[in-house]
């Protein structure tokens, strides 16, 4: 059921008038408004970015959604625009927005929804953002589970900690500094992995890449069971006291129960210590 909780912006249609310069475009910005009971988001937009931001002091929690259509005719991308709909799902714990793109029309060259999320990770506990033809970026620090779906984007978290299931196509996945706390998957098809990530003592975790390297910095003390593999490319190991330098396939056992699978097709694959205290400061 559609919860009427809208603040519409405004309406504004952009003409450009320079040869070369773009075609004419439509958009409204909604706003929904969030409460501090809210533990869940869930987001399914397309063509568009979903992006995660920190909540400043004293700003008020919120998601912006910005609707965009482009087209020749101004008369028929003004009812295109009406028939973009974001279906809610919500309850009083949960946001639940997904934008259902309508068929094309005569006059309609193309259509998106993006949505720009402030909230606060001390209350958000799970996240999920699905989209196509975009990128999502999540620039608070999570403290929970993040689930993030696009195809044609990159996907960047830059710091928190939980458990992460994040998957693109022809995009990159990029991290600040991750903690991991339980099984954990980041998969991408053309686009290379690389950041900061520590690891626990139990677990699995696929990092895995097709056309592209895999580049990951963990603190030095990490264990478990490592298995890395390349088709095409090299692989550098180096944590504890073991170092690893070769081509195809290598096997690692630093002790504990996780079990760790470095795999890409196309690319070289590096493992490289970082200090505790430069992870965690």
């Amino acid at each position: 059921m559609l919860m009427r909780r809208w603040i519409l912006v405004g309406i504004v249609v952009l003409m450009l008038i320079f040869i070369g310069c773009g075609t004419p475009t439509v958009f409204i910005n909604e706003e929904y408004p969030l409460t501090t009971t809210v533990r869940v988001i869930d987001l399914t937009g397309y063509n568009g970015a979903i992006n995660w931001l920190p909540l400043r002091p004293y700003e008020r929690p919120r998601i912006e959604i910005l609707k965009k259509v482009s087209g020749t005719d101004i008369e028929a991308m003004h009812q295109f625009i009406e028939k973009i709909c974001i279906e809610d799902y919500g309850t009083n714990s949960a946001v639940v927005l997904h934008a259902v793109q309508p068929r094309k029309e005569q006059g309609i060259i193309s259509s998106s929804v993006q949505f720009i999320v402030y909230a606060s990770p001390d209350w958000i506990r799970e996240f999920y953002a699905q989209t196509s033809n975009g990128s999502i970026n999540i620039e608070a620090a999570f403290k929970g589970y993040l689930s993030l779906r696009t195809s044609n984007g990159r996907i960047r978290i830059f710091a928190g900690e939980g458990e992460v299931d994040v998957q693109t196509s022809n995009g990159r996945i990029e991290l600040g500094k991750v903690r991991l706390t339980d099984s954990s998957t980041l998969r991408t098809t053309n686009g290379r992995i690389g950041g900061k990530v520590a690891l626990p003592a139990f677990g699995r975790f696929l990092f895995e890449s097709t056309n592209g390297s895999i580049n990951l910095e963990m603190p030095y003390s990490t264990t478990g069971v490592f298995e890395l593999k390349t088709s095409n490319g090299n692989i550098r190991f180096s944590l504890g006291q073991i170092y690893v330098n070769k081509k195809g396939h290598a096997f690692v056992d630093l002790g504990s129960h996780s079990i760790v699978e470095i795999k890409t097709t196309n690319g070289s694959i590096s493992v490289s210590p970082i200090g505790e205290d430069e992870f965690f400061k």
